[in-house]
């Protein structure tokens, strides 16, 4: 049961290293920024690897159909044009 929840884990060092490219051009608050992202990382690690755990999937099937969405995410949390941070994540 541990391993995809580790496995899915991996996302927390890569999440950061967007935020800190581009914490200056954030458009809500960093502390609220920290706050939204830590939950939905947590919720994705933990949850996720639950269910890969119980349907006997790999953790990147999971992980692949979940990028847009937190790049989409991630994108609206900036004041850039739309690009710039898709190409960051």
């Amino acid at each position: 049961m541990l391993w995809p929840v580790l496995e899915l884990c991996i996302v927390f060092p890569g999440a950061f290293a967007c935020f800190l490219a581009v914490w200056e051009r954030l458009r809500v608050g960093k502390a609220r920024a920290v706050l939204i992202t830590v939950p939905v990382l947590l919720a994705v690690c933990v949850l996720g690897g639950a269910l890969c755990c119980r349907m006997g999937w790999g953790p990147t099937l999971l992980l692949l159909p979940l990028l847009a969405p937190l790049a989409v995410g991630f994108a609206r949390m900036t004041d850039l044009p739309a690009w710039k941070p898709v190409s960051i994540f």
